[in-house]
């Protein structure tokens, strides 16, 4: 068992695991808004107020739920604050951080007026604007866990993601793992998902033949997950879903991705929410049409062929084109595409549906 702990300059970040993550956490601590909050202006001490020891008291109430979270586990860390605090411990080498030796660190610059008066070894300059802020949030770590010692990896989280991009073009996606995971938990209808997911992908491949595969795949995984909230209640498993699919720990997946699935399980029918855009966040319409007239198109969840239908953009407007016996064959399915056809009046590229 392993528990590896990264201090990033906003967040910290926590997991627990052996070859899958069975614990992870992410709390709002690190160096460098802890520096904003705590030493803004460079002081650790003044008169009785000490700073350093603000900064690892907050640090260690966020922490409080998770004391648990090391124990029994091989402890390491990783990224530039551990490694600035494993140099200065260790004679310059990035080697393992021992209890005693970051106590007697943090009580030496606890006593320090001034950042600026902090004398260090192996200290990088670059690292001393918020270095007091980083060893506050890992001596805490040590007190709240319980840590005696902690190993130090050489890597950070960049090159984790560098090796999980690489997984996955070898097929080792780990996400697919974990959408698995969570319909099997959630008890997903596995067969109205892959009824929808077809319907779906053939819908995307009338609309644009040579969409990215990436964008497939995030269809399909919408899917899978789109009546997750089905579990909890009827009423609202549309909202629940989306706060679930968002809110998960999924493993391989970036915040941006679930924040997407999210708004596609959320908008999968009914009155289309504008979405909250923002940087590496801007959701596809062209995966939401094909979301959403692929769940009304199974509404009944039966087998219904696509013989019928015909999708197409002309630039200014989404056409679909269906065949009037086979909307006469399904009159619950027409009188919900013609509702469809009214929810996407609101948006910058609406839907006309005509009948042939």
């Amino acid at each position: 068992m392993r528990c590896i702990i990264d201090i990033g300059g906003g967040s910290t970040e926590l997991v627990r695991g052996g070859d899958t993550p069975q614990q992870l956490e992410s709390l709002d601590i690190g160096c460098v808004s802890y520096s904003k909050r705590f030493f803004a202006d460079g002081l650790i001490s003044r008169n009785t107020v000490n700073h350093f020891q603000r900064a690892r008291r907050a640090a260690r109430a966020e922490l409080q739920e998770l004391q648990h979270i090391a124990e029994g586990a091989e402890v390491t860390g990783c990224s530039g604050t551990i490694k600035a605090v494993a140099r200065i411990c260790n004679d310059g080498e990035v080697k393992a951080i021992k209890r005693g030796d970051i106590d007697q660190l943090a009580h030496r610059v606890s006593s320090a007026k001034h950042i600026a008066d902090l004398d260090l070894p192996y200290l990088d300059e670059e690292r001393r604007p918020v270095f007091a802020a980083g060893l506050a949030i890992l001596h805490a770590i040590f007190c709240e866990l319980d840590i005696m010692r902690m190993e130090v990896s050489p890597y950070a989280i960049r090159e984790g993601i560098v090796h999980d991009l690489a997984g996955r073009l070898h097929g080792g996606d780990r996400r697919a793992d974990t959408i698995a995971a969570m319909v099997e938990r959630w008890q997903v209808d596995t067969n109205q998902a892959k009824r929808v997911s077809s319907t779906s992908l053939k819908l995307l491949q009338q609309l644009r033949p040579q969409y990215p595969p990436e964008g497939k795949v995030r269809l399909h995984w919408a899917i899978q997950l789109h009546e997750t909230g089905l579990a909890l209640t009827h009423s609202s498993f549309r909202k629940l879903g989306a706060y679930m699919v968002k809110h998960a720990d999924m493993a391989g997946f970036a915040k941006s991705e679930q924040e997407h699935l999210a708004y596609l399980v959320h908008n999968q029918r009914g009155r289309i929410k504008p979405p909250r855009e923002h940087y590496g966040f801007h959701p596809s319409p062209d995966l939401l049409l094909c979301l959403r007239l692929g769940c009304i198109i199974h509404r009944d969840r039966t087998e219904r062929s696509l013989d019928g239908l015909k999708l197409y953009d002309q630039g200014d407007a989404y056409h679909l084109e269906a065949d009037q016996q086979w909307l006469e064959d399904s009159p619950a399915i027409a009188e919900l595409l013609e509702q469809e056809e009214q929810h996407w009046r609101s948006q910058n590229r609406p839907l006309q549906i005509t009948a042939i």
